[in-house]
């Protein structure tokens, strides 16, 4: 399974002290704010670091990208890419450039509301969408609303 991919920048901070193939062992992402879900305890091994950046190859080709630091750490054969910005995992370059061929995997898991079918679907059995908590939520009774007019659609009937 792979997880692309989780701003934590304390994360990957300690990743990069521990050094590829040391141990890591700290909750990850949901630091930003609460409304994002609770952090997650994990102990992993670092399998790589890199700088971050990538060339578009699906949707925006040639367009390039800089998450800032990353690190893919295993955690039980979960390879989770950590990254110290937020960027959409819309394209599967994020995890080629990790050293995680996605192509491999028999789980992948997405952080993105949309635009990651075109580049995706070509070698996907199947895609689930789940709806959790945070920004990415189709579910717009979600989230907290101040100074719309009422009525509105989709909130209140024509």
């Amino acid at each position: 399974m792979g997880i692309a991919i989780i701003k934590d920048p304390e994360a990957v901070a300690e990743a990069i002290r521990v050094g590829v193939k040391g141990t890591i062992s700290m909750p990850i992402g949901a630091k930003t704010d609460t409304f994002h879900g609770k952090p997650v305890k994990v102990k992993g091994t670092v399998r790589t670091i890199t700088d971050g950046r990538f060339i578009h190859k699906a949707m925006a080709v040639g367009v390039p990208a800089d998450v800032g630091r990353t690190a893919v750490i295993d955690v039980d054969g979960i390879e989770i890419i950590l990254t110290e910005r937020s960027h959409a995992p819309n394209d599967p370059e994020i995890y080629r450039r990790n050293g995680v061929e996605p192509t491999d995997k028999k789980i992948l898991v997405l952080k993105s509301r949309g635009h990651f079918r075109a580049a995706y679907e070509p070698f996907s059995k199947e895609i689930i969408e789940v709806d959790a908590p945070g920004l990415t939520s189709p579910n717009l009774s979600w989230f907290k609303y101040a100074n719309i007019p009422r009525p509105i659609w989709p909130f209140d009937p024509a």
